[in-house]
């Protein structure tokens, strides 16, 4: 039975998010999508859309569902269903750190290639930067704020803090961080935070890929 009043939230912009069980779910560049069904006057439609942008200029991906059931064999052999996601280098920018330090040459970031360099750069750059620096990169690169898709608000620092010293009253030994990489960064920039806390970080934002190991990051919707 339909809940009515959980519609009817809905119902000004005529979308609903439905469960997918019973197909299978497929794949833009940005992962698994989501199914939506659209009611106007006239229609109801259903269809798997982006799970990141609710805009077609940013993600185009769009798939019609006709029937109630998709068939495997459909599923299989559409190249539509299965669109090639990117790979990730993660910690790249950790290792060439590593040897412009060894050949004892100053860091610079750039925003543009997000990726550090020793001067000449083509582009602008930032630095020379530290170690500690680069623990941050929240600072080093802005804020997405488009507030169809990857919207961002990094945390002020008395907000920061008021939220990592209940963490550390709560005597729990590891946080999740989920699309809240300040917190993260102020965890594993500290090393009696990093021994006494574990942290790991969610984030859709591929920029930190480059910056942080696997083990303490994976991104993810």
């Amino acid at each position: 039975v339909e809940n009515k009043s959980e519609w009817s939230l809905r119902k000004r912009q005529g979308f609903r998010l439905l469960d997918p069980t019973g197909y299978q779910v497929p794949t833009c560049s940005h992962g698994p999508c989501l199914l939506f069904e659209r009611r106007t006057q006239q229609t109801t439609e259903k269809f798997f859309a982006c799970a990141v942008y609710r805009s077609q200029k940013r993600c185009p991906f769009r798939l019609d569902i006709r029937s109630e059931i998709v068939s495997d064999n459909l599923c299989k052999n559409s190249d539509v269903l299965n669109v090639a996601t990117t790979s990730f280098c993660y910690a790249t920018i950790r290792k060439k750190v590593n040897l412009l330090r060894a050949r004892n040459e100053k860091i610079y970031y750039c925003v543009i290639c997000n990726d550090v360099f020793s001067l000449p750069h083509v582009h602008p750059i930032k630095g020379p930067l530290g170690i500690s620096s680069l623990r941050k990169p929240s600072q080093l690169f802005s804020a997405h704020m488009q507030n169809d898709s990857e919207s961002q608000y990094w945390f002020a620092e008395e907000s920061l803090t008021v939220i990592v010293n209940a963490i550390e009253k709560s005597d729990c030994d590891g946080i999740l961080c989920i699309g809240t990489p300040t917190i993260f960064e102020h965890f594993q920039s500290y090393q009696l935070l990093r021994q006494k806390t574990k942290s790991f970080l969610l984030d859709i934002d591929a920029r930190f890929v480059r910056f942080s190991l696997k083990p303490l990051f994976l991104q993810s919707m």
